[in-house]
């Protein structure tokens, strides 16, 4: 393996731990300063509250009936599932950051998950009906990128790759 496919490695896992390890530590912050219920920290005035919240559902408090095992299932399907798209296919490293983005995301809701049995939201925005936490702003943000990425630059990419391959 080449040292300039091994630094890429690193450098992308560590890019994914650090944001996994940001909202973690946001959600500590946050469950040992706060309670449900309890006064919000009001950051701009009319805009950005940090507030704490369980959610027991997916994303925005969405299927919160649902049962425990079947939401971790859930997502570790989404997870594997994206793993093997990013090792499958040949994408360009702004795609790969937005997978990144996207696992980190649902690796640190899972991660809430497994050790809280529910996940915790702490920002909320006053024009926004729901609180949410970073991770979902990750997730949110990568998905994001990828449609911009398969919308707009996936053309170039066809008309590149349409040049090489060879239809016999």
């Amino acid at each position: 393996m080449e040292v300039l496919v091994i630094k890429k490695i690193f450098l992308r896992s560590l890019f994914f731990f650090d944001l996994i390890f940001l909202d973690q530590t946001l959600k500590f912050f946050v469950v040992g300063n706060l309670s449900e219920g309890s006064p919000k920290i009001i950051l701009i005035k009319n805009l950005l509250i940090v507030t704490y919240k369980k959610n027991v559902g997916i994303a925005f408090g969405l299927f919160s009936n649902l049962n425990k095992y079947v939401i971790v299932f859930f997502i570790l399907f989404i997870i594997f599932l994206f793993i093997v798209f990013i090792f499958k296919i040949n994408i360009k490293n702004c795609s790969k950051n937005s997978f990144i983005l996207i696992l980190a995301g649902a690796g640190s809701n899972l991660l809430d998950r497994l050790i809280r049995n529910f996940v915790v939201d702490y920002i909320e925005l006053s024009f926004f009906p729901y609180i949410f936490n970073l991770a979902d702003i990750y997730i949110v943000f990568g998905f994001s990128l990828m449609v911009y990425f398969f919308i707009f630059k996936s053309k170039k990419l066809q008309k590149t790759n349409r040049k090489r391959v060879k239809w016999y």
